[in-house]
């Protein structure tokens, strides 16, 4: 039985879920059952997710409909704009949003993720350190809930989230990223606001908009010491 606040209302019913307050199992069964290189998205598994201790869950529904429709809108407006200030525009052109306006579309949608890609014949590996990390709190508060995906049908690369519940707080988005480097995670991260997720905004969007507002590069030196250094910067 999940406790009070862990519903996992928000999830799908072809998740394979690991939360510390309701599964019996540990997270070191729960992970050599369910390693993201064997299970496939063809068998109907679309995410492997662990939650943090400072999970809770998603208390709206976030209608992606509603807020298509409201990007939608804001680009009609730009577009309106446009000629109204005479400059030449078509259907296809490219309309310049900002990131606030994005935000704006629903000020409750505050929850992010860094994203990491991980080749198919590591991702077991670097998954286990985060999902351990993650479950354990090693990455901080900040670390709500990773995710990953599965590669079982021979996809070369893998996609890994870890979840923080609000891209607004700086400070907590950059120490998960350094706990991320502290359990040995390498190269490039990008953190991506969810409400970007759910309007859509992803690479060569019509927005002009980089869809990850954070990147951090990993400085390991050449022996692959530990003390990775990254600098994290706005886009």
């Amino acid at each position: 039985m999940a406790t009070a606040g862990r519903t996992h209302q928000t999830f799908g019913s072809d998740e394979r879920i690991f939360d510390p307050e309701c599964n019996e199992e540990t997270i070191d069964d729960f992970l050599f059952i369910n390693k993201p290189s064997q299970l496939c998205i063809s068998d109907g598994i679309t995410w492997i997710r662990v939650l943090g201790p400072g999970y809770q869950d998603a208390q709206t529904n976030y209608d992606v409909d509603h807020l298509a429709a409201s990007l939608q809108k804001l680009t009609t407006a730009q577009q309106s704009q446009a000629t109204l200030n005479q400059e030449e525009t078509s259907e296809d052109d490219e309309i310049a949003i900002t990131q606030d306006e994005i935000n704006s579309l629903d000020e409750e949608l505050t929850s992010g993720k860094w994203m990491i890609f991980p080749k198919r014949d590591y991702v077991d590996h670097i998954w286990g350190k985060i999902a351990e990390a993650t479950v354990s709190g090693k990455l901080g508060e900040g670390a709500t809930m990773a995710k990953v995906a599965p590669v079982g049908d021979n996809e070369e690369s893998s996609y890994i989230a870890v979840y923080t519940p609000d891209y607004r707080n700086k400070a907590q988005v950059y120490e998960v990223e350094r706990k991320l480097r502290d359990i040995g995670i390498k190269g490039t991260m990008k953190y991506k606001p969810d409400i970007n997720t759910k309007t859509g905004v992803y690479r060569h969007n019509n927005y002009k908009m980089r869809p990850s507002i954070y990147v951090t590069y990993d400085k390991s030196d050449s022996k692959g010491k530990s003390g990775v250094k990254s600098k994290t910067t706005s886009l």
